[in-house]
């Protein structure tokens, strides 16, 4: 997830995407899909960083994990993460 500049503008990186280079620019999450589910995920993601881009006030760079850990995330149980999912993958 980029951190300043585009904040918050997501990718997934695969073992088939190219190699690069994570910089101070960018936040490496990995995810315990046993807990949480990608798409999920990637959707809760767009719409924290979505309010904090709309919300009037100065945007914080999402500089560290801790900045991240201090974010309100909802994370209900798996099956419902799934669920969530596969309705907006229709």
């Amino acid at each position: 997830m980029s951190c300043s500049g585009t904040i918050g503008r997501t990718h997934k990186i695969t073992d088939k995407s190219e190699k690069g280079v994570i910089n101070q620019a960018l936040l490496l999450i990995r995810l315990n899909r046993q807990v949480c589910d990608e798409t999920f995920f990637m959707k809760q993601m767009g719409f924290i960083i979505e309010n904090l881009c709309t919300s009037g006030s100065a945007i914080v760079n999402i500089s560290s994990v801790k900045v991240l850990s201090k974010m309100n995330f909802l994370l209900p149980p798996i099956s419902k993460q799934r669920e969530y999912a596969q309705f907006v993958r229709q």
